[in-house]
């Protein structure tokens, strides 16, 4: 064989081991890539919400938390109501109104009846957020649009007690609230 001939083979020979190596990490990228989706596939849904739930039941607090808190940061209503109300009753967790009321706060926007009914008496109260009548009505009043029994009568009460000027932002605050927040009422049941 001549010169160009054993260099046209080597060059070939040398392109068959780099298109190969190629391939396999071609190979093994898609694989690496598929393992990872898959980890991270099952990171999002190693958390539901009832195993959460039998966690706090158990009073497993450090796992129910941690559920929770994954759960909440994904939206999840029903977890960031748990959530808060670990927080507003110390359980597991330093007692922390502020962290309540901001967890309680994303489960009422998402329209967790529960949580707004939460939301209007910590705004009542000044635990966690400043007093507000104004806010704690229109939480009140969304809370007894979704069914939350009481909640009609202390908005009702708050009512009697505003001003005209307080009452009239009070109704629009309301109604501006059951626009925004009632959307997702159904998806709770």
């Amino acid at each position: 064989m001549n010169t160009s001939s054993l260099s046209f083979l080597f060059y070939h020979r040398v392109l068959k081991r780099v298109a190969l190596n190629d391939k396999r990490k071609r190979i093994r990228n898609c694989r690496l890539l598929f393992l990872l989706c898959l980890g991270f596939s099952a990171l999002t849904h190693a958390y539901d919400i009832t195993t959460a739930l039998e966690a706090y039941e158990t009073g497993d607090y450090q796992t129910a938390q941690t559920q929770f808190n994954a759960l909440a940061l994904n939206d999840n209503p029903e977890a960031q109501y748990n959530l808060a109300f670990m927080y507003f009753g110390g359980e597991g967790v330093p007692q922390d109104d502020s962290k309540a009321a901001f967890w309680f706060e994303r489960a009422a926007k998402l329209g967790h009846p529960a949580a707004q009914d939460t939301l209007a008496y910590l705004y009542l109260n000044g635990r966690g957020v400043s007093v507000d009548r104004i806010q704690a009505y229109a939480w009140y009043t969304l809370a007894a649009h979704n069914g939350v029994f009481l909640a009609k009568n202390v908005s009702e009460r708050l009512r009697q007690q505003m001003n005209a000027t307080e009452r009239a932002y009070a109704e629009n605050l309301s109604r501006e609230y059951l626009e925004k927040y009632t959307k997702n009422v159904q998806n709770q049941e």
